[in-house]
């Protein structure tokens, strides 16, 4: 808590407990050997934490790492974290935006947790170039940390793991967030995950590492759902510009990536796209196009051996994805993913993340079969059926964008 120096209680003097009152948990200061102290010493004052009786905490600063108690004045986010107990939610100061750099290293979450940003495009949380931003679980427990509504960025790493890193036994589901421009020397430039990793709703762009630009997952526990995988780099022969799975357990699972879009990702050697070593994956309804790799053959995918599809996938002809299914379309030539599949350049197209727009009455549209799914990366409504096109099934697009009437992208709902 920040008072004046004249003023400040020693850390000795002020402590904070927590009390039951009728079955209430409430978090109360209390003070001792001040003049004005009360004569109950187990009276509370009013509660300096900046947490509710539901048992969220509010971030109310872009500080760190702050004094070490998260009190209504100034709480930050590694404070919020410290003080929170397994189970408790984050959230943050409804007009609090910008960045969060951290100082004082990566932020540690060894509990299970929900942060909840308000918006990737509102607040954003930096490395700024001299931490990796997230390492969650402690290599022993089983946790589960949900993160939403966040920019991850400016992370780096001589190891794993430039923006977060997901130890063995944590589980990370990822919703509605970016994660950009972080780096690593080894493997997951944006994302390492030796745990389970669930990506929904989210963009993870413009990452470098020397295996898995975007995301590595050495143990193969990965879902990717209607995510754009953009603009990430690979440089070392593992490659997986996009997307490195590999299976360096007995206990690997299969992992599943529906209804995204992976292009123009870059590897120096292998999988430009998504880089497959000795892990199941199976894809639905989803775009592996416009990749590069050293090796044309493998621009896109690598390892499709052990790729099963579920159709209604699309990828360029001898790209390496070999996707076979009936269901599934081939673009003959790579140069016409960007004139006949979807937009190259990212931007922001009516939704909170920047995405990949599909080009109107392209390959990709009304191409698609989506169940359950209600609507696209951004939130905007799918399936829409473009009546210009023929259905393959049920209207709904391939990969993480549904094109909609221009007129419409204005009204959408958030992701």
């Amino acid at each position: 808590m920040h008072t004046n120096a004249a003023t400040k209680p020693s850390p000795a003097v002020a402590t904070v407990r927590r009390l039951s009152f009728a079955g209430l948990t409430v978090a109360a200061a209390f003070t001792a050997g001040c003049h004005d102290a009360p004569t109950a010493p187990l009276t509370p004052e009013k509660p300096s934490l900046a947490v509710a009786t539901d048992r969220n905490w509010l971030v109310n600063s872009l500080a760190d790492p702050g004094d070490g108690v998260c009190a209504n004045n100034e709480c930050t986010l590694r404070e919020a974290i410290a003080a929170a107990q397994a189970g408790d939610r984050i959230t943050f100061k409804s007009n609090l935006s910008g960045t969060i750099g951290l100082t004082a290293d990566q932020l540690v979450v060894e509990k299970s947790l929900t942060i909840e940003g308000p918006g990737a495009d509102v607040l954003t949380l930096s490395g700024q170039g001299a931490s990796r931003v997230f390492r969650l679980g402690n290599y022993v427990d089983s946790i589960i940390v949900v993160v939403s509504g966040l920019t991850i960025s400016g992370g780096m790493t001589f190891n794993n793991g430039g923006g977060i890193e997901v130890t063995p036994a944590a589980r990370l589901v990822l919703r509605s967030s970016l994660v950009v421009g972080n780096s690593a020397n080894d493997a997951g430039g944006g994302i390492y995950s030796y745990g389970t990793l669930t990506v929904v709703g989210s963009t993870i762009a413009s990452n470098e590492a020397g295996e898995g630009g975007g995301i590595a997952a050495p143990d193969g526990r990965l879902t990717v759902i209607r995510t754009t995988i953009s603009g990430n780099v690979s440089n070392q022969p593992g490659g997986g510009g996009g997307v490195f799975a590999d299976c360096e357990t007995a206990w690997c699972e299969p992992s599943t990536i529906r209804s995204s879009t992976i292009t123009r990702n870059e590897a120096s050697n292998l999988g430009g796209g998504l880089a497959n070593s000795a892990n199941e994956i199976s894809l639905s309804n989803t775009i592996i196009a416009g990749n590069e790799s050293n090796l044309a053959t493998e621009a896109d995918c690598s390892g499709a051996a052990k790729f099963t599809s579920l159709g209604y996938n699309l990828s360029t002809a001898g790209t390496g994805c070999e996707l076979t299914a009936a269901t599934d379309a081939n673009v003959t030539l790579a140069a016409q993913v960007f004139t006949d599949v979807l937009y190259p350049v990212r931007m922001n197209n009516g939704g909170r993340l920047p995405t990949h727009a599909l080009i109107e009455r392209g390959l990709a549209v009304d191409a698609g079969f989506c169940p359950g799914e209600n609507g696209d990366q951004r939130g905007f409504p799918r399936p829409y059926d473009d009546v210009r096109v023929p259905n393959a099934l049920d209207g709904c697009d391939i990969g993480a964008f549904e094109w909609n009437p221009p007129q419409t992208k204005g009204n959408g709902p958030k992701p």
